[in-house]
């Protein structure tokens, strides 16, 4: 769960464990190596588009508040629930 960006290494765990606090909504991390980009999947199932940019937009705030400059996600995205493997663990695939 450790990451090198932007010279600076950085903890998923930690930033999961601040946008939990913040938000009480289920944070998963992802850092996508091809692409260089750190991306927030929060798990809600909220299906009204208008209302997910708010809460993006409004925890993005928050984020930019607390997080150093190299720990904010490139992207977040909201999704109804985590894949996970058939052992139980979450499918990065």
């Amino acid at each position: 769960s450790m990451i090198k960006r932007f010279g600076h290494r950085v903890c998923l765990l930690e930033i999961e464990k601040n946008v939990y606090e913040k938000t009480n909504l289920l944070p998963k991390c992802v850092w996508e190596e091809n692409e260089s980009q750190l991306i927030l999947f929060l798990i809600l199932k909220e299906s009204d588009p208008l209302l997910q940019n708010k809460i993006i937009d409004k925890l993005r705030i928050k984020l930019i508040k607390s997080l150093k400059k190299f720990e904010i996600p490139d992207f977040i995205e909201i999704i109804p629930n985590i894949p996970l493997t058939n052992n139980g663990k979450t499918d990065f695939n």
